[in-house]
């Protein structure tokens, strides 16, 4: 192996481990898990866009305020990655289906609310592998409003 492809596998790696991050946050999020969201952030605290910086409890803690709704389900659109060294920076687009209220003891309707996103990363390795030292975000691009129905598969499917 050259070292031009030392490089190279150096650099997938590290995209691949910075889409893990983000991924990990996510699936932290949808599961309420603050274990899982505080493990993606250095530990010294998280800069947001306005320039504050948070403990990582209380950004956490802010986070899990998605338990308001009675479940949320995220998906990761496009992302954007750039690393030079030890840091890197990432713009990741994604969407937001949050359940605004359950739906009624009949199996009625419920409120959803759906939203495109954005959040603009940096990260650093750490000996414990790549970290969030800086996140604006998320960035509310739209929204929408819609009736939920029951989730259910329609007959026919399993009809033999």
């Amino acid at each position: 192996m050259t070292t031009g492809d030392s490089e190279i596998l150096r650099d997938l790696a590290d995209e691949a481990a910075i889409r893990h991050l983000i991924e990990r946050y996510f699936f932290g999020l949808d599961r309420r898990d603050g274990k899982a969201l505080a493990s993606i952030y250095t530990p010294d605290g998280v800069e947001r866009g306005d320039g504050t910086v948070v403990d990582v409890d209380s950004h956490v803690a802010a986070l899990l305020r998605v338990g308001k709704f009675a479940y949320s389900h995220h998906i990761i659109g496009s992302v954007g990655i750039e690393i030079d060294g030890d840091r890197g920076t990432g713009d990741t687009y994604a969407l937001a289906f949050l359940a605004v209220d359950e739906k009624d003891d009949e199996g009625g309707r419920g409120r959803m609310v759906v939203r495109g996103l954005r959040y603009l990363d940096d990260y650093v390795r750490t000996a414990e592998g790549w970290r969030i030292s800086r996140r604006d975000g998320p960035i509310p691009l739209w929204q929408y409003e819609i009736d939920s129905m029951p989730p259910a598969l329609p007959g026919f499917i399993f009809k033999t």
